[in-house]
């Protein structure tokens, strides 16, 4: 009867390990998902928008150098709507 005890808790001891290294598992991946959302979408999200204002910045000066050249005006097209950018010292020349 001894002997069934033994061979009982020896039969559970590779289960348990099995159980320990799929909890291990578990939260090696939750932690993982942890770190990618407080961590890594955070650092993205900063660098994504600071390229987008850059982005702006870069397009609304071509645009006030295009308008005070003073040539034509710059037309503006958004949403289909179209307004023309003159530059106000374009205009007291003209006069």
């Amino acid at each position: 009867m001894g002997d069934k005890i033994m061979g009982e808790k020896s039969d559970k001891q590779p289960h348990n390990k099995k159980l320990i290294i799929i909890l291990i598992s578990i939260i090696t991946i939750l932690a993982l998902i942890i770190i990618i959302g407080l961590i890594i979408v955070p650092v993205v999200n900063n660098y994504t928008l600071r390229n987008r204002n850059l982005g702006m910045e870069i397009a609304l000066r071509a645009l006030m150098q295009k308008a005070s050249q003073c040539q034509n005006p710059v037309a503006i097209t958004i949403d289909n709507k179209t307004i023309n950018l003159v530059a106000i010292e374009c205009l007291q020349n003209n006069q």
